[in-house]
């Protein structure tokens, strides 16, 4: 049986601060406690794999770079319901398809879970390159500190 939580990095990691969302999945995988609380799964730019990763569950926590016309490096969360209807979040990624159209499918089949989640994170560059940005790493233990406080759960 699947934990009923589910959080999911979005992004590509060769293009730069596009990676930060799986890098995030990625540590909060390697914290014992965290572990507990909910399966964490890179995406990457498979974007039509969040249809079944997200069926079935209660809730779902997504992170992704976004454009928002923040600093780089400043994260916003948003519920699903805050981001209908807009753009906010799209158009940054390379992703196979826009993240609000596949959650709107998601609905549409029944598969959405009974909460979404999304935190996004201002990039400072997306391009080739396999490094995230310094603004954005100097932030990781803020990111990870408010995606535990998301499932519940303070980090130490």
């Amino acid at each position: 049986m699947r934990p009923p939580v589910v959080v999911i990095g979005l992004g590509h990691r060769w293009m730069g601060d596009e990676g930060i969302g799986p890098a995030i999945v990625e540590r909060l995988g390697q914290v014992p406690l965290a572990n507990d609380l909910a399966e964490y799964v890179d995406l990457g730019t498979r974007g039509l794999a969040l249809l079944h990763v997200i069926d079935g569950r209660q809730k779902a926590v997504i992170i992704d770079c976004a454009l928002m016309g923040l600093s780089p490096g400043q994260m916003r969360r948003f519920t699903l319901d805050q981001v209908a209807g807009t753009k906010v979040l799209s158009g940054v990624s390379d992703h196979q398809a826009d993240l609000l159209g596949l959650l709107t499918l998601a609905k549409t089949l029944g598969q959405l879970p009974k909460e979404v989640v999304i935190f996004g994170i201002q990039p400072r560059l997306v391009g080739p390159g396999m490094h995230i940005s310094e603004d954005l790493m100097a932030r990781i233990d803020y990111y990870l500190e408010t995606i535990m406080a998301e499932l519940g759960q303070p980090v130490c």
